[in-house]
């Protein structure tokens, strides 16, 4: 089984090929995801992302590029700032996530051009609160408002998510090719 760590940073991931753009003592393979990912088609089964993609600068390729090395079939695990979160906000970051940022993958009726040809399946998609320390009474909203986001993301977004943020999305999704 081929895993990749994408944007590994400093973070090693055992059983993975650590991915990122920068040499790091964690790094096994330097590349820019936006531009290659230096392996070969449908080669990949399992693709791991935390806090890397909304570094890219070009969304769209590196989303073409992790779809193009997947196997049908591959997980997709991606953990990205939530839009409304304090740490969104960095200025390396060039991509802001909500619930529905993937959406334009999950239809057949894909009528965007960039990116028609990809087609992903939601496994899951959570809501993360950060916790605000052991014992602080916050940690009460954090409980509540996560029940609400992951039950009613639409709710949650209209009415709480400019009050309340989550922290980070985390998405489960599966690549489908035909």
């Amino acid at each position: 089984m081929k895993k990749l760590n994408l944007g590994c940073g400093d973070i090693r991931k055992e059983g993975y090929i650590n991915i990122d753009i920068i040499e790091t003592k964690a790094t096994d393979v330097v590349a820019d995801v936006s531009k290659k990912i230096p392996l070969p088609d449908n080669s990949v089964d399992e693709i791991y992302s935390r806090m890397f993609l909304e570094h890219t600068k070009d969304f769209d390729k590196a989303i073409e590029e992790i779809y193009r090395v997947s196997k049908n079939g591959a997980q997709l695990v991606i953990i990205v700032p939530f839009c409304f979160s304090y740490c969104a906000f960095h200025p390396d970051h060039h991509n802001f996530f909500n619930h529905m940022s993937f959406n334009i993958y999950f239809s057949n009726d894909n009528r965007w051009t960039k990116g028609a040809h990809i087609k992903l399946k939601k496994e899951k998609i959570y809501f993360h609160f950060q916790p605000f320390g052991k014992l602080n009474p916050l940690n009460f909203f954090n409980w509540m408002f996560s029940k609400i986001a992951n039950k009613k993301p639409d709710t949650y977004m209209r009415l709480f998510a400019h009050l309340f943020p989550a922290y980070s999305i985390y998405y489960k999704l599966e690549v489908i090719k035909d």
